[in-house]
C-alpha cells in the first residue's frame, strides 16, 4: 500500500498527492509526490481567473557531514591599507568652505603566524526542502456558467533530483471546448501555465 507524505504547508488549503484540486482560491499548496506527479484539477465559475500553487518538493545536494580544525602556518608578508577620504569644512570670510581630504595610506609587517582553519572530514548527499510558486492562467480560457466545470491533468516534473527546476504540462479530460495549454516563463521573475481556448 502506498503511502503519502505531505510536507510542509503554509496554507490551509494544502491537499494530499494525486488528489483533486477544486480551484476556488487564488493562492493553494500542492505536495510533489516524487520526481513525476499528476493531479486533476477543477475550473468552475468560480475559480479567479489565476491560481497561484505553491509546491512543496525536495531536491538532492552534497554537503558536508563531518567536519574538523587544523593549524597550518601562514608566512610572514606586508599589508598595506588606506583610510577613507574625509571631508573637511572651515569659514573663511564669512564663506563656508569644505575640502576633500585624502585619507592616509599604511603599511606594516605581518609576522609569520599559524591559523585555524576548518576542513571537512566527509562529505554526503541530504534531501533539503524547498518550494516554487506556478500560476494556473485562465484569463483567456472558455467563458462557464453557473453548472459549468472543467476537468484538466496537470503534470508536474522535476528533471533531475539534484535540480530546483520543475517543468509543468496539462491535458484536457473534460471542458467546454479545446484548449492549447503551455507553459511560459519569464526569466526568473514568472512560471506559468496558459489555458487558452481555440
Amino acid at each position: 500500500m502506498k503511502f503519502f507524505i505531505v510536507a510542509l504547508c503554509i496554507f490551509s488549503n494544502t491537499v494530499f498527492a494525486t488528489q483533486t484540486l477544486d480551484l476556488k482560491e487564488k493562492e493553494m499548496s500542492y505536495s510533489i509526490d516524487g520526481s513525476e506527479d499528476t493531479f486533476e484539477i477543477i475550473r468552475t465559475i468560480d475559480t479567479p481567473k489565476t491560481v497561484k500553487l505553491t509546491f512543496y518538493y525536495s531536491y538532492t545536494n552534497n554537503v558536508c557531514l563531518r567536519s574538523d580544525t587544523r593549524e597550518h602556518w601562514v608566512e610572514g608578508y606586508h599589508r598595506e591599507w588606506c583610510e577613507s577620504d574625509s571631508v573637511h569644512c572651515y569659514e573663511r570670510n564669512g564663506r563656508r568652505i569644505c575640502e576633500r581630504v585624502e585619507g592616509e595610506c599604511h603599511r606594516e609587517w605581518i609576522s609569520g603566524h599559524y591559523e585555524t582553519e576548518v576542513y571537512c572530514v566527509e562529505y554526503g548527499t541530504v534531501q533539503i526542502p524547498t518550494s516554487k510558486k506556478i500560476k494556473l492562467n485562465f484569463k483567456k480560457a472558455h467563458k462557464l456558467s453557473n453548472n459549468d466545470s472543467e476537468r484538466f491533468n496537470v503534470t508536474i516534473k522535476q528533471p533531475s533530483h539534484w535540480v530546483r527546476k520543475l517543468k509543468i504540462s496539462g491535458k484536457t479530460i473534460e471542458t467546454a471546448g479545446e484548449y492549447k495549454i503551455k507553459e511560459w516563463k519569464f526569466l526568473f521573475f514568472s512560471h506559468q501555465l496558459k489555458f487558452k481556448k481555440k
